[in-house]
């Protein structure tokens, strides 16, 4: 997961979280009011487009105006992506989506996850 100018986390840095090798993430342990619950935040509104703590207008940072986010996860040995990026203009946010997949090192675009296979 990948994330710039979302909530709190500013100053266009981008911030990356590997889960990969990770064996069951039990809590992100740290300070009050650092951020930990907004990497949960920025998971939901990727995937769900709706944020549980905030309205759409707060996802950028109020000092920022874009924001990026990309968030990879894994099904069937088949890397997907879901790349979000939001511009501020006057009180407005313009967000684009792009999905996506890797097969065999190539970027294929508006990837559609194929049915498990049971």
């Amino acid at each position: 997961m990948e994330f710039k100018n979302v909530f709190s986390y500013g100053e266009s840095i981008k911030n990356v979280i590997n889960f990969e090798n990770k064996k069951g993430i039990v809590g992100i342990p740290g300070d009050n009011r650092i951020g930990k619950t907004s990497i949960f935040d920025c998971m939901i509104y990727t995937l769900f487009d709706i944020c549980p703590r905030c309205n759409y207008k707060n996802i950028i940072n109020i000092k920022e105006k874009i924001f990026e986010i990309l968030l990879q996860f894994r099904i069937c040995g088949i890397d997907y992506f879901i790349e979000k990026k939001g511009n501020k203009y006057n009180s407005k946010i313009k967000v684009t989506v792009n999905f996506y997949k890797l097969e065999k090192g190539i970027k294929i675009r508006d990837a559609v996850i194929a049915p498990l296979q049971q």
